[in-house]
């Protein structure tokens, strides 16, 4: 039987009851913490900041696009150069159409199927319908697929969720300040509400997908794939899943 899942009305995020066999921060056999940049601030390897939608549909992919943004943030670190990977490819190995996906299954599928150039399967103009987005219309599928398989030959993409039941606001803190050191960190926020300049969850459910890359005296620094904006989040928005990743040469 297939978990049930809540869906609630969000910019791509579908969440289902979390596999148990999933790493936990802090668990049983969990990642391994690797300091790679001590100040947990990441502005110096920002990625480029794409939009998943255009003037005629909405993709529901902000789990690719922040999947792919974490893993863009992290091959900047490493000095590669021209580092944007394809959010199509990712949202159709994923099996994600309308209304989202869980993040976790996206990780998943990177893990699996690996990343690819996104000149490889490009989100161009051509590209008119939620049916375009999710094919091969622009691309060849296997040399994206053999391209994945070269991506998993240069890294082992690994993940864990950082919580499996969502601790109050002073351990969110020091847990994804943390992990921050080690890499940028995914999360799910409910999106959007602003107060004072910072975007608060107002009591609702989480209802977006986005990459956290640093922090201010007031929250949470985060990419945002939906309108193209960095924004600010309120530390006390209650995030109800975040996730890290490291990638293994």
């Amino acid at each position: 039987m297939s978990p049930s899942k809540t869906t609630i009305r969000n910019y791509g995020l579908v969440l289902e009851i979390r596999d148990e066999r999933n790493r936990i921060f802090g668990g049983f056999n969990p990642l391994p913490k690797i300091v790679v940049n001590p100040s947990g601030q990441w502005d110096l390897y920002k990625t480029n900041r794409e939009v998943q939608k255009n003037n005629f549909f909405d993709s529901y992919n902000c789990t690719g696009y922040g999947w792919n943004g974490g893993i863009e943030f992290d091959l900047n670190r490493l000095g590669y150069k021209n580092t944007d990977k394809s959010d199509r490819r990712t949202g159709i190995k994923a099996k994600t159409r309308p209304p989202g996906n869980d993040p976790r299954k996206v990780a998943q599928a990177i893990h699996e199927h690996g990343v690819v150039a996104e000149m490889s399967l490009p989100f161009s103009d051509e590209i008119k319908t939620v049916e375009d987005y999710y094919s091969y219309k622009g691309g060849s599928e296997w040399k994206c697929d053999l391209e994945g398989e070269t991506f998993l030959n240069i890294f082992d993409f690994r993940y864990e969720e950082l919580w499996d039941d969502m601790p109050e606001k002073d351990e969110r803190i020091k847990t994804i300040k943390e992990c921050l050191t080690y890499g940028v960190v995914l999360a799910s926020f409910t999106a959007w509400n602003e107060q004072n300049g910072v975007y608060v969850d107002g009591g609702k459910r989480n209802t977006h997908w986005a990459i956290i890359y640093g922090w201010t005296d007031r929250g949470w620094k985060i990419f945002d794939s939906y309108d193209n904006a960095e924004k600010v989040v309120s530390f006390d928005h209650k995030i109800e899943v975040a996730m890290r990743f490291i990638l293994i040469p």
